[in-house]
């Protein structure tokens, strides 16, 4: 399990300052990799290493921080690879995260 920071459950007055900039649509090979559909252009500017928050605002209680250190562009998606996640059983557990800023 990577080590991830918990945050607190997140208030309606909360969700407004979070922007979703992507969703993990799949894990991309063994490393931990995972394959990214952009909400927009975001991703292509952000800068690394960046702090994210993964999660949905809509439906989990908590959302849990965590720095992408990678970003690589590819046809139609991004593959990211995050800090802590360095196999394939840890990406799993965060597909269909929505990631936010």
């Amino acid at each position: 399990m990577p080590k991830a920071e918990e945050l607190s459950p997140i208030t309606n007055k909360s969700t407004q300052n979070f922007v979703s900039i992507g969703r993990i649509s799949n894990t991309f090979g063994l490393k931990g990799h995972l394959k990214v559909v952009s909400s927009g252009d975001i991703l292509k500017n952000l800068a690394t290493p960046a702090k994210v928050y993964l999660g949905n605002i809509e439906s989990d209680k908590n959302l849990t921080q965590i720095e992408i250190q990678s970003i690589q562009k590819k046809t139609n998606d991004y593959i990211l690879f995050f800090s802590t996640v360095d196999t394939i059983e840890k990406a799993l557990q965060f597909k269909s995260k929505i990631i936010y800023i």
